[in-house]
């Protein structure tokens, strides 16, 4: 079988999140995984350029800080990754 030749694509923050967003609810997830993985690996450096500090919370919600003081407190969607990180018992696990 020919190897498929893969091309790059640019996105924005809004776009990147729309298209994870769509990929997340088609239930087609398995077939675009590529794309879906290198979403969430631009997510990642989007989240860091604007400056969003992510908190995830003892009871599995994540807390989201902007440089700004904007904060946003949510559940965790299944596919978000938090970074590996000790735990401390009673405290929460933060990434930058």
């Amino acid at each position: 079988m020919k190897r498929l030749t893969k091309y790059p694509i640019l996105v924005n923050a809004f776009e990147a999140g729309a298209l994870i967003a769509l990929i997340s609810n088609s239930g087609r997830r398995d077939d675009l995984e590529g794309v879906f993985r290198q979403l969430l690996d631009l997510q990642g450096k989007f989240q860091l350029e604007a400056g969003v500090t992510v908190t995830e919370l003892e009871d599995g919600r994540i807390k989201m800080v902007h440089r700004d003081g904007s904060v946003v407190i949510r559940k965790r969607h299944d596919w978000e990754r938090m970074p590996p990180v000790k735990r401390e018992a009673g405290r929460s696990q933060e990434r930058r």
